[in-house]
């Protein structure tokens, strides 16, 4: 995994092997959050992940933030369902955005076949991603696509975890020097014009 994710981050910047070998995502956990009020499909998503992660339930908004307070830097992932009781998924999403710790989470939202017709669908995705959502699973699920959808999403996660990572030193806060010379470099092209005192 180390060796596709420094292929993800190539292009952006000089990693060395051995700062690349070094380099672990602790921080980031590989448990995942299923909210969703109807029994049986908090259990077939269960029975889906729970092969591979750690899963926490919940069956509505109310009780995902309770479980994100107590837990939110190990989730690596919150699956979501669109329509519950007590707080839906519209306004757990609001929540989650809202929350600085919780805000970089990532949000699969997992809709229904039964919306009347296409435009409504697609006004739905629309909202959610608006909103902050990072990808869609429609039921009746397939376990393969929920699998492989779930693993995308922590990917990317920890790519761009790295690169942000890669940009600053851990220790003083400053620019890494790649970084920095690629960052000046780009502000030279951008502003061509204007004078400046480097030291």
């Amino acid at each position: 995994e180390l060796g596709e994710l420094h292929q993800a981050v190539a292009g952006f910047a000089d990693v060395s092997a051995e700062k690349t070998t070094d380099f672990h995502f602790n921080h980031i956990g590989k448990k995942i959050l299923i909210v969703e009020d109807v029994d049986i499909n908090r259990q077939l998503l269960y029975e889906i992940l729970s092969s591979q992660y750690e899963v926490l339930q919940a069956a509505n908004g109310q009780e995902a933030l309770k479980i994100l307070d107590a837990s939110y830097s190990d989730i690596a992932v919150v699956l979501t369902d669109l329509q519950m009781p007590c707080m839906d998924g519209y306004e757990l999403i609001k929540q989650m955005k809202r929350i600085r710790q919780y805000s970089n989470i990532p949000i699969i939202v997992t809709t229904g076949t039964n919306i009347d017709d296409q435009a409504s669908a697609n006004a739905i995705e629309v909202n959610c991603f608006d909103l902050g959502a990072s990808d869609f699973l429609v039921k009746p699920y397939n376990a393969d696509i929920v699998l492989n959808r779930v693993k995308s999403i922590i990917r990317l996660r920890e790519s761009t975890t790295m690169l942000t990572t890669l940009e600053k030193d851990s220790l003083t806060g400053l620019y890494e020097k790649d970084f920095f010379f690629r960052k000046v470099e780009q502000y030279l092209k951008d502003f061509p014009d204007e004078d400046y005192v480097m030291w």
